[in-house]
């Protein structure tokens, strides 16, 4: 016979936001790096992520809104007209979620093709988010 598994962890409640609004939050985030305004891009990033909030991917990592907005900057410039887009559903729980996205080029071909998860803030914006390359 075996034993219940037991844990520290305790999923946190306040953080479970409904799947709905988490989809809305993921669909934003993807809309921020496809925007080629600066200002609509800065608006979104303010309204994607916390004021603290971390990404990371295997090539490259920001903190806080200024290195984020700074980074998909760099990005937009060194892979100029490709799109990046999700390619899934989002699960979620506990203020955790996860989703498979592809990037595309300008002429629509898939450039490449990943998976992130993350975690949400209170206020219902990224605090952090991971990156996977397939």
């Amino acid at each position: 016979m075996t034993e219940p598994v037991t844990t520290d962890i305790q999923p946190d409640a306040a953080l479970d936001i409904a799947p709905p609004a988490v989809t809305a939050l993921v669909d934003k985030y993807f809309a921020m790096w496809n925007t080629p305004d600066v200002a609509g891009r800065h608006t979104l990033v303010e309204a994607v992520w916390s004021a603290d909030a971390h990404y990371v991917d295997p090539l490259i990592s920001a903190v806080g809104q200024g290195a984020i907005e700074a980074m998909v900057t760099e990005v937009g410039q060194r892979l100029a007209g490709a799109r990046f887009r999700r390619a899934s559903e989002v699960g979620t729980h506990n203020g955790f979620f996860r989703y498979q996205w592809e990037m595309l080029a300008a002429d629509g071909s898939r450039l490449r093709t990943g998976a992130s998860f993350g975690q949400i803030d209170s206020a219902g914006r990224l605090r952090q988010l991971v990156g996977f390359f397939d």
